[in-house]
């Protein structure tokens, strides 16, 4: 059992899970959804790390931590789906709705318990067994059943988001075929340790992983490369969907003039485009209006969607206070006037006037 194996890259993977959970944690103003996140990534670098540990066969080195994160695999799915509902399709995290979602696992919890207590011998004599292709203890049906649960909430997750969004669309924008990989590696990995378990095809379950694995690295490239990535995919989803429900228009009973008297209000006066969680529902309460009615107005009155709408006013309001204030650095006047980070800022400062902060603050000040 000694040298390297193969799959000795994975506690690598498991790092950089870990690296992401943290960096979740340490944003400059944390969310329901940084929370959520970060449990999903440190939640796979405990599957990565048990996964190599049992498969290299080094388990018993740590015999007392056996089966301790196994019960992890009955949280991925759900929280992956909240995380997702909340960051494309705009539905707010409710924690008391995850805890529902988070049942199974306790339940696994509870069964495990008696095993967690056994002693260090008895832990090592499972784990050998294990090796010899021979498992026994809860977990035989412990992990199949995790895996189906993953496989089962991949696919609902797939539903929430996709069943709105057009073949044609799929086709032609390329955030949307992004997306597709990170459920679907999740589906795909579960899918063949699933298959390699009920055949007892075991040499399968290192591939498994490896496909399971692949998602650390996806995350680390799509934020690197395209870090208006989830802003982009919010609005191909937004717009589908408004595409879908807008066969018939909402505004029928509205005084739009009005309307648009008490929106400029709202957004010009209260400056509401400075809080960072501004959310569609959120403004259409305040317009004693319907989410799915003011989301028609900015879609087929202004032609926008809710991202584009808010952001405009919030450039506007950045441009003022960069020529302004030029004392002021740039990432203040982005979280001043409602951007969650340096980046997104500049992407969509750039969007709406053709140049970056800087550039403007330098063209405008003489």
């Amino acid at each position: 059992m000694g040298g390297l194996h193969p799959l000795d890259y994975l506690p690598a993977f498991a790092f950089l899970a870990l690296v992401f959970c943290i960096g979740e944690l340490f944003v400059p103003r944390i969310k329901s959804r940084n929370i959520v996140l970060a449990a999903v990534f440190l939640s796979f670098a405990a599957v990565l790390f048990r996964a190599w540990l049992l498969i290299t066969q080094r388990m018993h080195l740590v015999a007392p931590f056996f089966e301790a994160t196994m019960p992890v695999i009955m949280f991925i799915g759900p929280m992956l789906r909240a995380f997702l509902r909340e960051r494309v399709a705009a539905r707010p995290i409710s924690w008391s709705s995850l805890l529902l979602h988070f049942i199974p696992g306790f339940l696994v919890i509870l069964l495990l318990i008696p095993n967690w207590m056994e002693s260090t011998p008895e832990k090592v004599a499972r784990i050998l067994e294990i090796y010899r292709g021979n498992p026994t203890g809860p977990g035989v049906w412990i992990f199949p059943l995790g895996l189906i649960h993953n496989i089962l909430y991949m696919v609902w997750s797939f539903l929430d988001f996709y069943s709105e969004i057009s073949l044609e669309s799929m086709k032609k924008e390329g955030v949307v075929r992004a997306s597709l990989l990170f459920p679907g590696l999740i589906a795909l990995g579960s899918l063949v340790a699933l298959v390699a378990i009920v055949s007892q095809k075991y040499e399968f379950l290192g591939l498994s992983i490896s496909i399971v694995a692949l998602n650390g690295p996806l995350v680390y490239i799509v934020q690197r490369r395209y870090p208006q990535f989830f802003n982009d995919l919010e609005t191909v989803y937004q717009r589908e969907k408004e595409k879908n429900r807008y066969q018939k228009s909402r505004l029928g009973s509205i005084d739009v003039s009005d309307l648009e008297v008490r929106l400029n209000q709202i957004m010009i006066k209260e400056q509401a485009f400075q809080e960072e969680d501004l959310s569609l529902p959120e403004l259409a309460n305040r317009l004693e209006i319907t989410a799915h009615q003011l989301s028609e107005y900015i879609n087929h009155n202004l032609n926008q969607n809710f991202s584009g709408f808010v952001n405009q006013y919030r450039v506007q309001s950045a441009c003022d206070l960069l020529i302004g204030e030029p004392d002021r650095t740039v990432l203040s006047v982005a979280y001043d006037v409602g951007f969650s980070s340096k980046s997104t800022f500049n992407d969509a400062f750039q969007r709406h006037t053709g140049l970056s902060p800087g550039q403007y603050r330098k063209k405008h000040i003489k």
